[in-house]
């Protein structure tokens, strides 16, 4: 018998299955929590399409064992009974019977959801049912539950967004009343009311969250940390001619932007005679999910100044992965807390500017943000 308190993860997708940020971060962190004393982690990961083509692997259950980890877990969900406006599953029969079932087998003294798309907010009042002692603590990625536009939180006509209404996503998705937004926002409020702590991985999407109605103290600021990866040393000033996306392939990463980009930054006067002349390394994953528009008008994007880099993202180190893509051996190459940020967003290129990221490339020959320092700063905890 164990004294480790056992902490369930719960999370839309296995990295061996889709390559993805908060996949990988959850795995990541189940894995640094085996190491750890005090407590036992298990993960529960969905699957199911579209990623994975096959249908349930097994007559009665969804749930499937992950080879080479007892406490590792798949659960298929059916892509198309999951309603995507309240975010939940259109039968119950996941959460009443599976899902118990298996809080009821293993118990979590915590319970961490690190995304529910798929999988339906749903399991969290399922949770306070079968465990009503165990805590709830829900790490929000980005804006699903207030925005209906892939939680982007930008307006149909690109716009950005700066609050959620049931008239304002009335104007966005006409086809569906205010008084459907009205019943969405507290549908999905009723599950959230009962998660004991929130997690919010950037500053601003705190404030996102509290303006819409989250109690302050409840949530939680909490950069995603990740393995710690050693300090890099001060390099001298030098061009900056090798750029890096390492995301997914998708409009709202920004790769086509990052594409885009590189193109005015070829067409520039001052990176004439530079020695290795600009380019664009591609590192990511799952553009076959994309819209067929979007895979469209990323390949017509490609061309000989834009190399994409063919490893998957899952099982790498993102250290190791940077350093490959640039050609450099050793701990010169550290990854800069960018994962397309400065690059992602319409309003950073117009017709007749280059990006502001890669204006400061090339203008100060310095990287765009400075290594973070200290063993203390979050990137590093364990």
């Amino acid at each position: 018998m164990t004294d480790r308190r056992r902490v369930l993860y719960v999370v839309h997708a296995h990295p061996s299955v889709l390559a993805g940020g908060a996949e990988n971060y959850a795995h990541q962190l189940y894995c640094q929590m085996r190491e750890h004393p005090d407590f036992e982690p298990v993960l529960l990961a969905r699957t199911g399409p579209p990623s994975y083509k096959q249908g349930p692997p097994h007559l009665g259950t969804p749930l499937i064992p992950v080879e080479g980890d007892p406490n590792q877990y798949l659960l298929y969900t059916d892509a198309e009974a999951y309603d995507f406006f309240n975010a939940t599953l259109t039968s119950k029969q996941m959460y009443t019977e599976h899902f118990r079932a298996f809080l009821e087998a293993y118990r979590p003294d915590v319970v961490h959801f690190q995304h529910s798309i798929f999988l339906g907010l749903d399991m969290i009042t399922e949770v306070r049912r079968t465990l009503p002692e165990a805590a709830i603590v829900y790490t929000l990625h980005e804006y699903l539950p207030i925005c209906f536009n892939d939680g982007q939180m930008i307006r149909r006509d690109g716009s950005l967004c700066d609050h959620a209404s049931p008239r304002r996503c009335h104007e966005c998705f006409p086809e569906r009343s205010s008084q459907d937004f009205f019943l969405r926002e507290r549908f999905i409020k009723s599950h959230l009311a009962l998660v004991d702590l929130f997690v919010a991985p950037s500053r601003f999407l705190l404030e996102r969250y509290v303006a819409w109605g989250i109690d302050r103290d409840r949530i939680r600021f909490e950069e995603n940390g990740r393995p710690w990866a050693a300090a890099i040393e001060p390099e001298p000033a030098r061009p900056r001619t090798r750029f890096g996306f390492f995301g997914q392939f998708s409009h709202f990463k920004g790769t086509d932007l990052a594409v885009e980009a590189m193109k005015l930054v070829r067409d520039d006067p001052r990176v004439e005679g530079l020695d290795p002349a600009p380019s664009l390394f591609l590192h990511g994953a799952n553009l076959e999910y994309q819209t067929e528009a979007f895979q469209e008008r990323f390949a017509g994007l490609m061309d000989a100044g834009v190399q994409p880099f063919p490893q998957a993202l899952a099982g790498h180190g993102l250290d190791d992965v940077v350093r490959q893509a640039l050609g450099v051996a050793g701990a010169k190459v550290q990854a800069v807390d960018a994962r397309g940020h400065l690059l992602r967003h319409p309003a950073d290129v117009a017709a007749d500017h280059r990006p502001p990221v890669l204006e400061r490339l090339l203008d100060h020959q310095r990287r765009v943000l400075p290594p973070p320092g200290g063993d203390d700063h979050p990137v590093h905890r364990r």
